[in-house]
């Protein structure tokens, strides 16, 4: 318990909130207004305590909404997934040189397979621009078999270039090598599709070069996650092993993206030629030809029959059913079934359950990824005997509706913003994956990291005659702590800074899956700027924990909140909590004294 001793005065501190992710409105960073009432009656409220220095409230997802906003955001999400995982690169040990050499090669790879996702996205806008102009007109000329050869490397390119040149670096323009190397496997392609001879009927040559894509990123993942694994047997009696779960979450990143745009390209192909077909027989118009100048579709057998490449979202749910097994299956055999318990006790059995939950990823996400994608190469071959030896067109026609189904839904989310909380969910995985700037692949989301700390600077730099605290909930936390570790050397008026975190990931999560950047010397960065940290975490609050930073520097202390009253806050609400604001002014003003 803390009190304050002498009257400070508000001209001299000035606290700067930072909020965390999702869509929050303009004063959300105050704190949750305390209502009473019976309910869907009237309730009487009293509204968040509010500090008597002076307080400023920094909404960044406003400025996010208009980047992240854009269905092409979402579109690109695979892309930004790749690049994410470019960040993951372990922390390489003191004493071992060849590890960086090791991570050198883990980049390539990482790289390496963000092209297989430009190869594989542009094969799809070839195949679905192709699927279009056959149901609507014959291709007879060389001409236009060029024009739709050429189409979808020749689109990623202009993307690329474009941002390549009219962009900001990290924020929509990625590094020079990765943007050169995509451009030129994308000619390449564009090159060996006009040259390659026109696809035959039921030509497999566009289902080769799905798998040849998929294996190459499924053989790299596997590299990534048994070096965890390896990793964990060889440094487990180290006293300091370096972090390798975030190879596995690279890992994880990667597959997902490749499956995702291969699972999405076939159902919007496999929709396009549905909704097109029906057009057709309604206009009463026949277009179906056994032979033409195909580029990468292969000729159907009949106007009815299937294609292989429209079983690949069977594919890509049998690989995330066989995930989930895999996990539930380790979570039996361990520890961690004891913890199960904690479900039944109620809403903060289960926040404190999902807190274990999360601290324990880095033990079994290695293992769990491994062995999902040793089995799905064992699975994919048996599944696809299977669809042989059944009826495809009523498989076929389930995975049609169901992606007509899904389109609509996505556009109708991302256009309305309805449903609230399925949008949230939109909203939170673009201010996750949009912290990260645009480094290892060019087609990635635009990040608004840049944006953010750039204006922070600019704000914090006229505040120069204050005593400042930097407050900072959840992501918030990452912005501030990243500010003062990572950009205020470039800083010259800022005055005294004081940083408190709150609800915070560093630990859990980026310390863990980004070691290479939070690691000690990250956290030392922030001792050598900041006049003192304070955390401040919970036990029923799964993303945040103590910080390991009280060895860096005498000024960092954690302190564990208790839930007050009946209602059991978590990882919310943090601003209404009279002790934050007590213990903002009171190390401000160096006139701390406990009890």
């Amino acid at each position: 318990m803390y009190r304050i001793e002498a009257k400070i005065p508000a001209r001299e501190i000035a606290e700067v909130r930072v909020h965390g992710i999702g869509d929050h409105k303009e004063y959300s960073a105050l704190g949750h207004p305390d209502f009473e009432g019976p309910k869907g009656g009237i309730a009487f409220g009293r509204p968040p305590i509010l500090p008597k220095h002076t307080l400023i409230l920094v909404n960044w997802a406003r400025a996010n909404r208009r980047i992240s906003k854009s269905i092409w955001w979402y579109v690109a999400f695979p892309f930004t997934l790749a690049n994410v995982s470019g960040f993951m690169v372990a922390e390489h040990p003191k004493d071992m040189r060849i590890w960086h050499f090791a991570r050198r090669a883990i980049l390539c790879l990482v790289i390496a397979c963000g092209v297989c996702l430009s190869v594989s996205t542009a094969g799809w806008i070839v195949v679905i621009l192709e699927t279009v102009a056959t149901r609507l007109y014959s291709i007879d000329s060389s001409v236009e078999r060029i024009v739709l050869a050429t189409s979808g490397p020749v689109i990623l390119c202009m993307i690329i270039i474009y941002r390549w040149i009219m962009g900001q670096a990290g924020v929509n323009r990625c590094t020079n090598l990765s943007s050169v190397f995509n451009i030129l496997i994308l000619s390449l392609m564009a090159v060996w599709l006009v040259r390659s001879p026109p696809a035959t009927s039921y030509d497999y040559g566009f289902a080769r070069l799905c798998a040849a894509t998929t294996g190459f990123v499924a053989v790299c993942c596997i590299l990534l996650s048994g070096i965890t694994v390896a990793g964990q047997v060889w440094f487990k009696k180290s006293e300091r092993p370096p972090v390798l779960s975030s190879l596995a979450g690279a890992a994880l990143l990667l597959f997902c993206a490749i499956i995702a745009v291969h699972a999405i390209g076939s159902i919007v192909r496999s929709a396009v030629d549905a909704v097109l077909g029906v057009v057709n027989r309604l206009r009463g118009v026949s277009l179906f030809v056994d032979r033409y100048n195909a580029v990468l579709l292969p000729i159907r057998a009949r106007d009815d029959s299937v294609l292989g490449i429209d079983f690949i979202p069977l594919f890509a749910a049998a690989i995330v059913g066989t995930f989930l097994i895999v996990l539930l299956i380790d979570q039996v055999v361990t520890d961690a079934r004891r913890d199960i318990r904690l479900i039944i006790r109620g809403r903060e059995g289960r926040l404190i359950w999902s807190g274990k939950a999360i601290a324990s990823i880095p033990i079994w996400l290695g293992r769990v990824v491994f062995v999902t994608l040793l089995a799905a190469i064992i699975e994919t071959p048996i599944l696809w005997w299977w669809l042989q030896t059944h009826d495809e067109q009523k498989l076929v026609s389930v995975v049609q509706l169901a992606g007509v189904i899904l389109g609509l839904t996505t556009v109708f989310v991302l256009a309305t913003r309805r449903p609230t909380t399925l949008f949230d969910i939109f909203e939170m995985i673009a201010d996750l994956s949009g912290f990260w700037r645009v480094r290892y692949h060019p087609l990635a989301g635009t990040s608004y990291f840049p944006s953010l700390t750039e204006a922070l600077i600019k704000k914090l730099n006229g505040m120069s005659e204050l005593t400042i605290a930097l407050v900072g909930h959840s992501q918030g936390s990452v912005v501030c702590a990243s500010l003062l570790s990572e950009t205020f050397d470039s800083v010259r008026d800022f005055g005294e800074v004081h940083l408190f975190t709150c609800g915070s990931p560093l630990q859990t999560l980026y310390s863990t899956f980004f070691p290479q950047y939070f690691n000690r010397e990250f956290f030392s960065g922030i001792g050598d700027r900041a006049a003192s940290w304070t955390n401040y975490w919970r036990e029923t609050d799964p993303i945040s924990s103590v910080i390991d930073c009280e060895d860096r520097f005498d000024g960092c202390v954690n302190i564990k909140l208790s839930e007050q009253g009946d209602r059991i806050w978590g990882h919310s609400n943090y601003w209404a909590e009279v002790a934050i604001m007590d213990r903002t002014r009171l190390m401000i003003a160096g006139q701390q004294k406990g009890q």
